[in-house]
């Protein structure tokens, strides 16, 4: 391209066909002695993205220093159609010892919704090269996402859009060749529940946005034998959904923020050509740090409180061999 601009297009597309049909349970009823079979479950899926991507980049020079420039758009449309188990699924009680032929009962798929989301993004991001050791990045982006929704059979019709801002920002510093320091800050978002899934009464709550910080250094030791990396981490979402069956009605909330803070170290050694050791370990504190419920007979504070199936130390060890 002119100017040193080079101009990158991607074009991508992707398809999924599912047609499944099981008997997902099997139990023994002591009583009779027999082997239940149930849990008969259909499920059916058509799905089609296609997409463009289109950015342009280039490095300036600006008051002398260096400027990694890029910018773009994303177009992207994902269709996407489901099916379910219909009424009327059959059970069978088998002999355990002779048991009899059990044949698919041929119920047909129960169109269950179709669901679109449509995403236009525009995003930019910048490296500037402040010193030869003190490098800035900091990106954002812009989303139009539009989330529609009809469901079976009564042709529901639901829908909303979303337009969050994310971004992130960090430095990088290197103090020897082969070691970095570096400190970073982004942000983010996600749905409540994944956008081909969300049920029509949840569409309408917001998304659920997050931030995170991080610290560290990353080093490369005994002549590129060793990378390893130490970090501490801060992340917090906030908008959490939660459930509660409130005077019979079960009442859906968006309330609160959850953090977790924590250390993680990780290393990946080559001590021999053909042999290599990779790991990490992760030690992580995550608590409500603002849980508000109301119950129905008042508000109740889960402030403080750890956060369910989540493990404070989490590690693993991975050996490879080449041979």
């Amino acid at each position: 391209a002119p100017a040193g601009w080079r101009i990158h297009n991607r074009l991508f597309a992707s398809t999924q066909r599912v047609d499944w049909r099981n008997f997902e349970g099997v139990s023994y009823n002591a009583a009779t002695q027999r082997v239940v079979l149930s849990g008969y479950f259909l499920a059916k899926r058509d799905d089609v993205l296609v997409g463009d991507q289109v950015d342009v980049r280039k490095t300036l020079k600006v008051l002398g220093r260096a400027v990694n420039f890029v910018s773009g758009f994303v177009i992207q449309d994902n269709n996407a159609k489901r099916w379910s188990t219909p009424v009327g699924a059959p059970t069978f009680s088998l002999d355990p010892f002779n048991p009899g032929p059990v044949f698919d009962p041929g119920l047909q798929y129960f169109r269950n919704r179709d669901v679109n989301t449509d995403t236009r993004a525009v995003f930019g991001e910048t490296l500037v090269h402040m010193t030869a050791r003190l490098k800035f990045v900091i990106g954002a982006r812009w989303d139009n996402i539009t989330n529609g929704r009809l469901d079976y059979p009564a042709l529901t019709e639901s829908g909303k859009t979303f337009r969050p801002v994310t971004g992130r920002a960090g430095v990088v510093l290197t103090v020897h060749p082969t070691l970095n320091l570096y400190a970073s800050n982004s942000r983010a978002v996600e749905p409540t529940t994944p956008f081909v899934s969300i049920a029509g009464s949840q569409i309408q709550f917001s998304l659920q946005p997050t931030r995170q910080w991080e610290g560290g250094a990353k080093g490369t030791f005994f002549r590129g034998r060793l990378d390893a990396t130490a970090a501490y981490f801060s992340i917090g979402k906030r908008n959490i959904l939660t459930s509660n069956v409130v005077d019979g009605v079960r009442l859906q909330q968006q309330i609160g923020k959850q953090v977790s803070h924590g250390v993680e170290l990780s290393f990946f050694g080559r001590p021999l050509p053909s042999f290599s050791l990779a790991g990490d370990v992760v030690f992580t504190n995550a608590e409500y740090a603002d849980f508000n419920e109301n119950v129905g007979t008042g508000i109740v504070s889960r402030s403080g409180n750890d956060v369910q199936h989540g493990a404070p130390v989490g590690w693993n060890v991975t050996p490879s061999q080449q041979i």
